[in-house]
């Protein structure tokens, strides 16, 4: 094996004199999960982690979707165990309740699908929005969830009764795109059409606070996501910029860093060590909460990610792309250690060509 100067690629060679060069970044992925026919909106893992869900659809209204679905996949085996189409021609998000018993589906209609996680099969439907609904978030204790919509309304909803508990018209024109629900199912983090995030009370409707995104205006933010503790929040704003923001005094803690495309999501660990950012750029980013540092860069450049999920226990998370396909991320990896481990079972180096060397600017021994 030789390493490249810059450290993000490697070179080995097969017994048959192939000459393959290694991703470091990328290094980090555990499984590839193919059977979508079209792109991959938004997976979803199962609470035991053992399983997971995902929605695929068309890119567009007026373009026929050549796979609007539901899927339930099996972690281990790599295997999809069943599929069930829906009647929407875009799907944009889905949440599992806490007891992994019930699926909650938004996309291009003003309802929300409640599915049976296990079978697929419909088993309600909320309804109370005007326009598409385009963000999910389901309470902790799996009693609520709260949606937002193109209508400009956030709606929390109680699961248990399939009714709506509060309509709250947030006067936002150009819709809303993102929502979270805090870890106390109290308030709720929406964007809005100012170039902000707005803090919510869920039991008055009344906006507690606005966090503006610098030098943005229109749509402020397509990911957010409360910290455990419900003190702080991550919000990617739709300039690509990442903030970390203290909820209680409203100041920003800090500008964690920056995709090159918009339409992002967000997902923090369990434990709230970690949080993950997914860009339409293809590039996942994994960051350290504590020191609000990069810790690494891994994705599917040349492929838009649309979401992310972290997995029960931390250690993994799922991506959704354009290429219809679904990738399982170690989160652990942070060099390429168990790729050094694979080559040195499996392949052998030859001494590289003169051209070889140049081609890849490795300079001789």
């Amino acid at each position: 094996l030789v390493v490249t100067p810059d450290g993000r690629t490697a070179l080995s060679v097969s017994r048959n004199g192939e000459l393959l060069r290694w991703d470091l970044n990328d290094a980090a992925e555990l499984a590839h999960y193919d059977g979508h026919g079209d792109m991959v909106y938004d997976v979803a893992y199962l609470p035991d982690g053992s399983q997971f869900l995902s929605i695929s659809g068309g890119s567009s209204p007026t373009l026929p979707s050549q796979d609007t679905s539901v899927r339930l996949w099996d972690v281990a085996n790599e295997h999809q165990l069943r599929a069930k189409d829906l009647p929407l021609e875009v799907l944009f998000q889905i949440d599992v309740t806490p007891d992994g018993k019930q699926a909650l589906i938004v996309g291009m209609a003003p309802m929300v699908i409640v599915l049976d996680a296990a079978t697929l099969e419909q088993i309600g439907q909320l309804e109370g929005h005007q326009g598409w609904v385009t963000g999910v978030d389901i309470s902790p204790d799996g009693h609520h969830a709260v949606t937002v919509s193109v209508d400009g309304s956030i709606i929390l909803w109680d699961l248990f009764a399939q009714k709506l508990v509060r309509h709250i018209e947030t006067g936002a024109v150009g819709g809303l795109w993102a929502v979270a629900l805090s870890p106390d199912g109290q308030t709720a983090l929406a964007d809005t059409d100012e170039g902000a995030v707005g803090l919510w009370d869920l039991a008055s409707g009344e906006r507690l606070s606005k966090f503006v995104i610098d030098g943005f205006s229109g749509a402020g933010s397509s990911g957010i996501a409360f910290l455990p503790d419900g003190q702080s929040a991550i919000a990617q704003g739709n300039n690509g910029v990442i903030y970390h923001w203290d909820l209680q005094s409203g100041e920003l803690i800090r500008v964690l860093g920056q995709h090159n495309d918009i339409r992002m999501r967000i997902e923090i660990t369990p434990d709230g060590s970690k949080a993950i950012s997914s860009g339409m750029d293809g590039v996942l980013m994994l960051w350290d909460l504590q020191n609000d540092e990069l810790i690494r860069r891994f994705g599917t450049p040349g492929h838009m990610i649309f979401d992310v999920e972290i997995s029960p226990d931390g250690l993994t998370a799922l991506s959704g792309s354009s290429d219809t396909s679904i990738i399982r991320w170690d989160l652990d990896s942070q060099d390429g250690q168990e790729l050094n481990d694979w080559i040195d079972a499996n392949r052998f180096v030859r001494e590289l060509s003169c051209d070889e060397h140049d081609l890849y600017q490795i300079a001789p021994y």
